[in-house]
This record gives structure tokens, C-alpha cells and sequence, in this order.
């Protein structure tokens, strides 16, 4: 009896822990993705007070963003290469359209079936998730950080954050985390086909899961939360570096803005 009820409360703190790194992975994700279109309206803002010139700044802001720009295109073209699909164009030279929009790149393939269409789509995010995780583990300690959050050490995970401007040439590693972290999320014509091969995949899991049951489940719990805890360190640290360049930029703007005495409006 002693026994089972050991095993019933290491299971619940087990999940627990999932359900807390698949909380931390979220929010993560979030302020990354809700971040990327602010903090591109500050870089051009930043740019446009420095220069004072639309086109100008266009460029500057096209080349802060270029490494991340050149993964996101060649994203889309390695993967379609390996999908067997061709690829008839790629560009990461800035364009300016009619309607005044800026195409930091582009990758054109021929048409093909949804999901290989889906795959090539969404390779950037999967790219950049790979590069920033990279980054992570070899400058700042990602595995430290996923260790703590596997475990619900929030406090040992914030540390190792806090940590971050000490790792070595941190401000240059950093550069390179924003420049890809806001350059990897798909465009809208990135993800037209993901909607229904989404839901198949959903169901498609959801079957083999039932069929499987409880075993099953039983043995994926371990690997889940182990790459909940990496993805959830790799966007935590992300995160926090947006939050801090976001508000170096903002404190940039203003005093700027104050010296210059001008003021820049995007719509």
C-alpha cells in the first residue's frame, strides 16, 4: 500500500513538472512572438532618428537583421531540397513593395502537397529554435537552466538568467539570439497550408495515444518533459534577452528623441 501511494505522488510531481516547463515553454514562446513586431518598429524607429531618411533606414534595419533573415530563407530552401521539392528563387536582398512594406527575403519552390508545403513553412521556426538552443548550450548554459526547470527549481533557473551578461562575449551572442529569434517566426503565406495538417497530425497522435495507452504514455512522459524543460530554458533565455535589448532600445529612442528633438510615428 506504502508503495503505491509513492508511486501515485512521484507520478503527480512528474506531471507537475511538465505542466510547468509546457508553462514556462509557452510564456516563453509568447513574449517572443508578441515581442518580434515591437521590437521591429524600435529598430526602424531607432534608425529613422539616427538617419532621418525612410530608406536609410530600411537598410539599417535590414542589415541588423540579416543573419537571422539568411536562416530563415535558407530555412525554407534546405528544407525543401529535402523534400524533393525545387526551389526557383532565393533572395535575401530587401525589397521594397507598393505598398510601402519591407521583404527582408524570400524563397520561391514550386507548388506541391500540403504537407511537405506545411514542412517547408514552418522550417524556419524550427531552424531558429535549433540555433537558439545551440547558442544556448554552448554560451549560456541552457543545459543548466533545463536541468533546473525539469526539477521546478525556478529559483536556480532565474539565477542562471540573471546570469546571462556574464557568459563570454555575451553582447555579441546576444545580437545573434535577436536577430534570429525575430526573424524566424513564419509569415502569414508561411503557414497558409499548417491549419490542416495541424489537425491530422493531432489526430494522428491522438490516436496512436489511445491505442496505446497508459504504457505508452507512461514511457513518452520521461522524453516530454525533458524537451518541454530544453524548450522551455532555450525560449526563456530568449525572453529575457528581447525584454533587456527591448528596453535598451526604448531608452535609446527617448534619449535620442530628447537631443534631436524629433519624433518618429510607425503606423
Amino acid at each position: 500500500m506504502h508503495t503505491r501511494r509513492c508511486r501515485r505522488w512521484v507520478k503527480i510531481a512528474a506531471d507537475a513538472r511538465m505542466a510547468e516547463a509546457f508553462a514556462i515553454f509557452v510564456a516563453g514562446f509568447g513574449v517572443v512572438w508578441l515581442l518580434e513586431r515591437r521590437l521591429h518598429q524600435l529598430v526602424q524607429t531607432l534608425f529613422l532618428l539616427l538617419t532621418g531618411h525612410n530608406g536609410a533606414a530600411m537598410k539599417l534595419f535590414a542589415v541588423v537583421l540579416l543573419p537571422g533573415v539568411f536562416l530563415h530563407e535558407l530555412s525554407h530552401w534546405l528544407m525543401a531540397r529535402l523534400l524533393g521539392v525545387r526551389v526557383r528563387r532565393f533572395s535575401v536582398m530587401p525589397q521594397q513593395q507598393r505598398n510601402g512594406a519591407l521583404r527582408l527575403g524570400y524563397v520561391e519552390v514550386m507548388r506541391t502537397d500540403l504537407l511537405r508545403t506545411a514542412l517547408i513553412g514552418i522550417a524556419p521556426l524550427a531552424f531558429g529554435v535549433a540555433a537558439l538552443s545551440a547558442i544556448g548550450m554552448r554560451v549560456f548554459n541552457l543545459q543548466a537552466i533545463a536541468e533546473a526547470l525539469s526539477k521546478a527549481d525556478l529559483i536556480g533557473a532565474a539565477g542562471t538568467l540573471l546570469a546571462l551578461p556574464q557568459a563570454p562575449d555575451a553582447w555579441l551572442w546576444a545580437y545573434v539570439v535577436f536577430a534570429v529569434a525575430n526573424s524566424m517566426m513564419p509569415s502569414e503565406s508561411d503557414v497558409q497550408a499548417l491549419p490542416p495538417v495541424v489537425f491530422g497530425g493531432f489526430v494522428v497522435v491522438g490516436t496512436v495515444l489511445i491505442v496505446g495507452g497508459l504504457p505508452l504514455m507512461q514511457l513518452l512522459s520521461p522524453l516530454i518533459r525533458a524537451v518541454l524543460s530544453w524548450l522551455a530554458a532555450a525560449f526563456a533565455i530568449t525572453a529575457v534577452l528581447d525584454l533587456a535589448i527591448a528596453l535598451a532600445l526604448m531608452l535609446a529612442i527617448w534619449l535620442i528623441g530628447t537631443i534631436t528633438q524629433r519624433e518618429v510615428r510607425l503606423r
